[in-house]
């Protein structure tokens, strides 16, 4: 697609605003910001609104690194307890993926018929990575 020179200087714009989140000590979130502009100028794209979204060339600002976090006994108690505070429908969703393991997505698109015994099959068209999975349902 050409680019215009409007849209070089939208280009400019958004490495404008990404850096003043990176100078904020926030390299991630400025990542976080970067997906939603993109988002949404692909949107306006989709929409005949804008011809080309100016993200397309600007990389990410922060480098995403993997972590591993366990929870602690206590934690997990406090979480529990926690629950308790929240509407029924909060307090099983919370509990259910702290019990699963599985993306909070995942479970908002639960159904009664993947569901076998104690299993439950979770499709690949609702799975991040396309892959289905089983997850193993306990009676808590």
């Amino acid at each position: 697609m050409e680019e215009h020179a409007g849209e070089r200087h939208y280009t400019k714009d958004v490495r404008a605003v990404l850096n003043s989140v990176v100078e904020r000590g926030a390299a991630i979130m400025a990542n976080r910001v970067r997906a939603v502009i993109s988002k949404m100028y692909n949107w306006a794209i989709q929409n005949d609104i804008v011809e080309a979204n100016p993200v397309a060339g600007v990389a990410k600002p922060g480098r995403e690194q993997s972590r591993e976090r366990v929870l602690m006994e206590d934690e997990i108690r406090r979480f529990w307890a926690a629950c308790d505070t929240q509407t029924p429908r909060v307090a099983a969703w919370c509990r259910l993926r702290l019990t699963t393991a599985q993306r909070g997505s995942e479970l908002l698109k639960m159904r009664w018929q993947d569901i076998e015994g104690d299993w439950w099959t979770i499709p690949g068209e609702f799975v991040k990575n396309g892959q289905g999975h089983r997850a193993y349902l306990n009676e808590t």
